[in-house]
């Protein structure tokens, strides 16, 4: 299907102008097309936050695995605090990369709420989520005030964990 080619390239472009268009995708009746809407949509640079709610929404209403692993990948690269309660909720879900990309997206947030997500699955059944949640907190730790670091610091650590989620 020529859209789900699309959609890929759009978002390996990467270019703000294709935002409006993968968004368009995200409910899209074909689960193929909406899942890669939501891939490409944590590529395509969104200052205006755009996409945040609507990738929120997806995730809040459709339990299906590869919508909530696409989902989450998503609103942890977005670093929008409208993400939050999505990511939050994804704290509990089964699939361990849901958690993965939830812990990730939470520990990049850096606001109470957040922290207080990255506790609870700091005691996660799985060693990898447990270990990833400490390491963040322990990050966050480290920070002078919650939320008061340079922007050239929060920019290269966003690097850092984008680089983090991508392997």
């Amino acid at each position: 299907d020529v859209r789900k080619v699309a959609l890929l390239a759009l978002g390996r472009i990467g270019h703000p102008d294709a935002l409006a268009p993968v968004i368009a995708r995200v409910n899209d009746p074909d689960r193929d097309v909406a899942w890669r809407a939501l891939y490409a949509l944590a590529f395509i640079p969104d200052v205006e936050h755009k996409a945040t709610q609507v990738v929120a929404d997806k995730l809040m209403k459709d339990p299906e695995v590869r919508t909530t692993l696409f989902a989450t990948y998503a609103l942890a690269r977005f670093y929008d605090p409208n993400g939050a309660k999505a990511l939050l909720a994804a704290k509990d879900h089964p699939d361990y990369q849901v958690r993965k990309n939830a812990v990730l997206g939470l520990a990049a947030l850096e606001n109470p709420e957040t922290v207080i997500g990255l506790m609870a699955l700091a005691e996660d059944a799985e060693m990898n989520i447990r270990r990833l949640a400490l390491i963040s907190l322990g990050i966050l730790a480290n920070r002078p005030v919650l939320g008061e670091e340079p922007p050239e610091e929060a920019r290269a650590r966003q690097e850092v964990a984008r680089r983090a989620q991508d392997t």
